[in-house]
């Protein structure tokens, strides 16, 4: 009888330990911690009523965001700070610096962001999203 209950005990034991150690999560096992804005995106912004596809390629260290982006025959950079889902920094076209604050969607897949035409400006100039490739 003792053997019986010692056999149950340790099943009862392996079956809550290996619940503990699944992830219920609607976000692909992703948590805020593990999401980096590294990596290449298909972008779309716009000015007024119209859009722009764009490539962005993005590098982050720590919390440091640099990379680049190409719509037709422009080129740009970005320089952000990224604090959790939230990145907010500069996008630099020659001279011009126009401010950005995108936010990450939890599964790390997708951002929608706005963009601005200068500093301190309350309305954005217009939105800029992106997918993950």
């Amino acid at each position: 009888m003792k053997k019986f209950f010692l056999t149950v005990l340790c099943l009862f034991l392996l079956i809550t330990l290996a619940s503990c150690n699944t992830q219920d999560s609607q976000y692909d096992d992703n948590t805020e911690t593990d999401l980096t804005w590294t990596g290449t995106w298909d972008t779309e912004f716009s000015v007024g009523d119209d859009f722009y596809k764009s490539e962005m390629i993005l590098s982050q260290t720590q919390n440091s965001v640099t990379g680049t982006y190409s719509y037709e025959s422009f080129e740009g950079d970005i320089l952000a700070s990224s604090e959790g889902l939230t990145l907010v920094g500069v996008s630099i076209e020659n001279t011009y610096e126009y401010p950005i604050e995108f936010l990450m969607d939890p599964s790390g897949k997708s951002f929608t962001g706005v963009w601005y035409e200068k500093e301190g400006d309350s309305e954005p100039i217009g939105s800029w999203n992106g997918t993950r490739r």
